[in-house]
């Protein structure tokens, strides 16, 4: 009797052990899915908001870069005054398909298409005017559309018009002055007001605004 006894005791404790071995096991296999679980939240590409916000960052500082280029180019290239001047230009910027000319001839217009909506991305851009009316700002869209995204990054660049510049125009692939009774300040011309500078040589501030989502 005390044989089987001690038999029965050693069963019992070998299998209680192989139930504690399976209860860690369990656990362990648990352990190890959870973590994998949050490092693979961690890591996933637009899992957390500071990933998305350096993203949106970076293409923020894409458009900046585009419109100091633009800036910056040279009289005939499509630079950003030539630009304003050119949709103060009545007669011609209604005449022209805008959205094809502001990418053929513009630099803004060229860098925004090959780096945003022709390069795959499937981004889209607004570019809008913002100008002094009689003192008071004013809203005008020029390309593009706006928009309500939450992921939408806006940037902006000013560009000074001088009375007396002219308007400008295409002429043969290029930018150019409208020369012939074309100042920025005749009305048959221009639809950029005076911002009443008084005898200030500055006929209007202009901020470019692009908008990308």
């Amino acid at each position: 009797m005390i044989g089987r006894k001690s038999i029965g005791e050693n069963a019992e404790s070998e299998r209680g052990q192989v139930y504690t071995l399976e209860g860690f096991a369990a656990a362990a296999v648990v352990l190890f899915a959870l973590l994998f679980a949050i490092q693979a939240v961690v890591i996933a590409p637009g899992s957390g908001g500071a990933v998305d916000r350096t993203a949106q960052a970076q293409t923020q500082q894409e458009v900046q870069d585009a419109l100091v280029v633009a800036a910056y180019a040279d009289d005939g290239d499509g630079s950003l005054s030539e630009l304003v001047r050119y949709w103060a230009n009545r007669e011609d910027f209604e005449s022209h398909n805008v959205e094809d000319h502001f990418v053929e001839y513009f630099v803004l217009g060229e860098i925004l298409d090959s780096h945003f909506t022709g390069s795959g991305t499937g981004d889209r851009y607004g570019v809008e005017f913002v100008y002094l009316n009689e003192s008071e700002p004013e809203n005008v869209g020029l390309v593009g559309s706006s928009t309500n995204d939450p992921t939408a990054v806006t940037a902006s660049y000013t560009a000074t018009i001088y009375e007396g510049q002219n308007v400008t125009k295409l002429d043969n692939g290029a930018v150019v002055e409208k020369t012939e009774n074309a100042e920025i300040e005749d009305e048959t011309y221009s639809r950029l007001p005076s911002a009443e500078t008084g005898s200030n040589p500055v006929h209007n501030v202009v901020e470019v605004r692009v908008t990308v989502w």
